[in-house]
């Protein structure tokens, strides 16, 4: 009977020593995450506008009467109302082919104040990008070609498109290719209009100077992107809109 006793004693003794073995244990504080470094700091000349956040209006010695509703690029001028989606087709522009798929190459357009949904147009020579969009301001139906501009979106690289192509605004007289910054571009702006109004939203890397231009057949929109750490400029976004009262019946 002893016997019995002390063989059942040591086989609970070796489960409890096994069922110890299997228990979760607490970390060692060599294997708990170390705490983030505070000192580490951003260098004293790195100026984030993350949260930045203004509005407000930008009055300049020009007159937005004045202005042409146009963008020049390639040397060449497209004047909204006035020029065409052929005048881009024959200066080296050509049609995306996914964009334009359900546009028939024959199809005639009623005279209508709505624009056609805006269609992606490459520049053959280098591949750049822009989107137009275009209606009937005439009386007379006519074929695409022959229609009037009445948007054009275009959205580039200060190195590539502007720097280098000497893109412009408002028949020729904005030069973009003279904007580095916030700061000269609202200096060549304040020649040329009477008024324009500003939103500026800043991120961490970058902030977006945004600026409306009211002209008298219709809006200029430009976006300035700027560096938040350096303010230099980074890229333009451009969208001249023509009025819905042009052509309208």
């Amino acid at each position: 009977m002893n016997q019995r006793k002390a063989i059942i004693c040591l086989l609970l003794t070796a489960a409890t020593m096994l069922l110890g073995g299997c228990q979760a244990k607490e970390p060692t504080a060599s294997a708990v995450a170390p705490a983030p470094d505070k000192s580490v700091t951003l260098p004293s000349d790195f100026a984030t506008t993350d949260e930045v956040r203004e509005k407000g209006t930008l009055n300049g010695s020009g007159d937005n009467s004045a202005l042409e509703l146009s963008l020049s690029l390639y040397g060449k001028t497209y004047s909204l109302g006035e020029s065409t989606v052929g005048d881009f087709l024959d200066n080296g522009w050509i049609k995306d082919e996914k964009s334009w798929e359900k546009i028939p190459e024959n199809q005639k357009l009623s005279a209508h104040s709505v624009n056609v949904i805006a269609k992606m147009l490459k520049y053959e020579e280098t591949g750049d990008k822009l989107f137009i969009s275009y209606r009937n301001i005439t009386d007379k139906k006519l074929p695409t070609k022959d229609c009037a501009l009445s948007k054009i979106q275009l959205n580039g690289r200060y190195d590539t498109m502007f720097a280098v192509n000497k893109l412009r605004c408002f028949g020729g007289r904005l030069d973009l290719a003279k904007c580095t910054d916030r700061q000269s571009f609202e200096t060549e702006l304040k020649k040329l209009v009477s008024t324009a109004t500003y939103n500026i939203q800043g991120y961490y890397y970058s902030t977006y100077n945004k600026y409306t231009v009211k002209l008298k057949n219709g809006t200029a929109y430009i976006v300035v992107r700027t560096d938040s750490a350096t303010g230099r400029l980074r890229d333009i976004d451009i969208s001249l809109t023509l009025s819905e009262s042009i052509g309208k019946k």
